[in-house]
């Protein structure tokens, strides 16, 4: 009964009041429909074609993107209470784990169910044990591995993108496609894998931060050679530009004590992220210029769906570390301006390997040519598109020793956030939509309209991007974003 409460205390951090009845409304879309046409989508899983197997590649993306670039979330609020209550730590990580599993045992629900093909309540049990095994897996292996070093991460994290990644090779050696079969061995494999994963978790780490947690989140100088520190330029502008490109990180290191200590150093975000994005662009051509038909349509549109949401969502973390107090201090308008600026042209640079994958694609498939479009419309809009909405219910401050002032929550707010993505998205690919539609009918006035539409987007974007960042139109916009942070506890 105390673990089961403790589980209601982590399941209250993370989810907003609201997002169990959303959760219910997502449950009950894809439940109704599958009772009304449980025969149809049982002949449709005999053997699942190829596409129903994209929504768990992007789960297994977005976890490798997270856990190999993220830290562990430790929330202040979190650390106090691991400290004030007597509760075995590991309770409380296996709690954390259970409350997680939430979130992805819903996305499964709903990307496998109409699916799966359930003759009657024998499956349905076998259905459900690998659901929460699978969802269980997943959590676990992505929280035991923000809490581990570089190399322990892909340790943690490998077996369950091997998973999906098999799917895709041979669905039927991987307990996986019990979501879609279910049978007695895949649900038996599925629950030892989440049963291993529990077991091996990082429980020493998990001891480690709940009795020392800012002493080993605390920055400790080492000793090394004195140099000349570099001097901050003398501009704004300069200032802007250094400390946008230029991002504090912290590196944990062992002493010969055994004692995990944190030095502070600084990183260019284009020696850092550049290379990792042209090398993944360039495996890219190299696939696509190997594929055609339908494959390649579905390839090329999930990366650039993909790229742009990615987008969006590095656009929201990075509010995360913005410190009012530092960088509003002198003309809030103008340092807002010249940031924006300056993520413009990170964004364009980083985005720079896709656009020309894109256009040596666009040999051999005209229509990918629409997709530079989009990330032209990317760079202009969502750098200061997502500051502005994230403004209305920001994500947690992160502030002293890297520590988020308390867990980020899910709300009915995400999911409007969510949906306004989507719908610039859908704004942003129509034109390539279009287009793909017109090189395949070979219709020559739908392919002129996709050039208008592409024209369309690249004029909406770019008079967005001068009112809201080159005109002095948009200080209204960001000062009510300023005053939006400042109410929701942004210092």
């Amino acid at each position: 009964m105390r673990f089961l409460k403790l589980v209601y205390y982590q399941v209250k951090q993370l989810y907003s009041k609201w997002f169990p009845i959303v959760y219910a409304v997502i449950a009950a879309s894809v439940l109704l429909p599958y009772l009304a046409f449980h025969s149809t989508a049982g002949e449709a899983a005999q053997q699942p074609p190829m596409g129903r197997y994209i929504p768990l590649a992007v789960m297994a993306l977005f976890t490798l993107v997270v856990t190999i670039g993220g830290t562990f979330a430790v929330a202040k609020q979190d650390v106090d209470f691991t400290f004030a209550a007597p509760i075995d730590p590991k309770q409380i990580f296996l709690a954390r784990v259970i409350a997680q599993a939430l979130i992805k045992i819903g996305f499964l629900l709903l990307v496998t169910l109409p699916l799966s093909s359930l003759e009657g309540p024998y499956d349905v049990a076998l259905y459900l044990a690998t659901l929460w095994s699978s969802g269980l897996l997943f959590s676990a292996a992505e929280l035991s591995a923000l809490l581990s070093g570089k190399v322990q991460r892909f340790l943690y994290i490998g077996v369950p993108i091997a998973l999906i990644a098999l799917l895709f090779i041979d669905p039927q050696i991987t307990p996986l496609y019990g979501l879609f079969r279910p049978s007695p061995l895949r649900a038996l494999e599925a629950v030892a894998l989440a049963t291993a994963y529990l077991a091996a978790a990082p429980y020493k780490r998990v001891e480690e931060l709940s009795t020392n947690v800012y002493g080993v989140l605390t920055w400790t100088p080492q000793p090394r050679i004195i140099e000349r520190p570099s001097a901050l330029p003398h501009t704004l502008w300069g200032v802007i530009w250094h400390t946008s490109v230029g991002s504090t990180v912290n590196i944990r290191l062992k002493t010969p004590g055994s004692v995990t200590t944190v030095r502070q150093t600084r990183t260019n975000v284009f020696k850092s992220s550049l290379p990792i994005v042209a090398a993944v662009a360039a495996v890219y051509t190299f696939i696509v210029l190997h594929v055609s038909g339908t494959d390649e349509v579905e390839f090329t549109s999930i990366v650039g769906f993909l790229l742009l949401f990615n987008g969006f969502t590095s656009g929201f973390t990075t509010l995360m570390a913005e410190r009012l107090w530092i960088s509003l201090a002198a003309d809030p308008i103008r340092y807002l301006r010249y940031r924006m600026a300056a993520r413009t042209i990170i964004a364009a640079v980083l985005y720079a390997p896709w656009a020309a994958a894109f256009l040596i694609q666009s040999a051999v498939f005209p229509p990918s040519v629409f997709l530079d479009v989009a990330l032209a419309s990317a760079v202009l809009v969502l750098p200061s598109a997502t500051w502005l909405l994230a403004s209305v219910k920001p994500p947690p401050q992160i502030r002293e020793l890297g520590v988020v002032q308390a867990p980020q929550r899910l709300s009915l707010w995400n999911l409007l956030q969510v949906l306004a993505a989507s719908l610039y998205i859908s704004f942003a690919l129509f034109p390539y939509a279009l287009a793909v539609v017109a090189y395949f009918l070979k219709l020559e006035f739908l392919w002129q309209i996709a050039l208008i539409d592409a024209a369309v987007v690249l004029s909406l974007s770019a008079a967005f991007f001068y009112v809201v960042v080159l005109s002095e139109r948009g200080a209204p916009l960001w000062s009510w974003a300023v005053s939006k942070l400042s109410e929701n506890g942004y210092v």
